[in-house]
């Protein structure tokens, strides 16, 4: 019998994640995404911050559904009744366009212009798409 040691962290979704879970990733510390929470206001589910030319900026992904309600968050809706994907992807063009790691723009532009319906599917596959860049095959 082989017993697993190795400890295992539990986070809450999040709207492009914190380095910190990245680094727990590759450093093969096995991470479990919840996915049966209820939604919480004000938190990184749906925000996120970036380093701009002029400090940090916030972004957020309006909710239609799971805002006020305890909605699990595999049921929280997306709106889309402004176009905060092309202002989202304009600040991360903004912020990152010199970067070396740019030439993965394509990638992350193609899953917000999917626009997902719920914001599970949103940060899981940005979750995907990130640690595919990162090489990741845990």
């Amino acid at each position: 019998m082989k017993i697993n040691l190795t400890p295992s962290i539990l986070y809450s979704t999040g709207y492009f994640l914190d380095i910190n879970m990245f680094a727990f990733y590759l450093g093969n510390h096995p991470i479990i995404i919840e996915q049966h929470e209820n939604y919480q206001k004000r938190s990184s589910r749906n925000r996120c911050q970036l380093l701009g030319p002029q400090g940090l900026l916030n972004m957020s992904v309006p909710l239609k559904k799971g805002k006020h309600q305890q909605l699990s968050i595999k049921e929280v809706e997306i709106s889309y009744a402004e176009d905060w994907v092309r202002q989202h992807l304009r600040t991360l063009s903004n912020c990152y366009s010199s970067s070396p790691f740019y030439e993965y723009y394509p990638q992350i532009l193609d899953i917000l212009n999917d626009r997902p319906k719920y914001l599970w599917q949103l940060n899981y596959s940005l979750l995907e798409c990130i640690l595919d860049i990162l090489n990741y095959d845990g």
